[in-house]
């Protein structure tokens, strides 16, 4: 189970932490610019999706991190986010028209990825698997909440991305104490 469990990169966890940050911030965001907040999370979800994009590109191009994988996917990966980055902020209020649904989809998309986590620490018989299993759970919960209230209120939708970035963090705190348990000798 070690050499599966550590296929799961310092770099992947720091997405983690870094996605969980930017929930927070953004749904803080929204709630205290509620007017505002669309056009806000479409400028800075898409300047994120621009920056991955290029970096993804970029990285594809010199080689960077790939490996010599035929089945390399930056540049697919690199151009599809920088599209989806140029529509977000080109076309804020086409955006805003589904907003909820948008939140809706990448919250269900964090809850599955934290599920996959729980489940490999529970594979392990880590302590904290159930912990990170609730956090997947909830995490999914708050996006089929977001998909099924149609024109949910802005406010709210801040709110459940605050909650969200909270429990990405939380998850960030498990694994890292599952990996500390996984160097540590094991007793017989």
């Amino acid at each position: 189970m070690k050499t599966k469990w550590l296929s799961l990169k310092n770099m992947d966890k720091r997405t983690l932490l870094l996605l969980g940050v930017v929930a927070v911030a953004v749904g803080i965001a929204v709630i205290a610019f509620k007017d505002e907040a669309v056009h806000i999370v479409c400028y800075t979800i898409g300047g994120l999706l621009l920056l991955y994009g290029a970096v993804d590109i970029i990285r594809y191009f010199t080689g960077a991190g790939q490996g010599d994988s035929a089945y390399r996917s930056g540049l697919v990966d690199g151009a599809l986010a920088l599209g989806i980055g140029l529509f977000f902020i080109l076309r804020p209020e086409e955006v805003s028209d589904t907003f909820g649904v948008i939140m809706g989809i990448a919250l269900l998309i964090d809850g599955l990825f934290k599920l996959q986590f729980a489940v490999d620490m529970m594979r392990a018989k880590f302590k904290f698997g159930q912990a990170v299993l609730g956090l997947a759970v909830a995490a999914m919960a708050l996006g089929v909440i977001t998909l099924a209230v149609r024109n949910m209120a802005v406010i709210w939708v801040g709110i459940l991305l605050v909650i969200d970035g909270l429990c990405d963090i939380a998850a960030v705190y498990f694994l890292n104490q599952f990996d500390k348990s996984l160097r540590q000798p094991q007793e017989n």
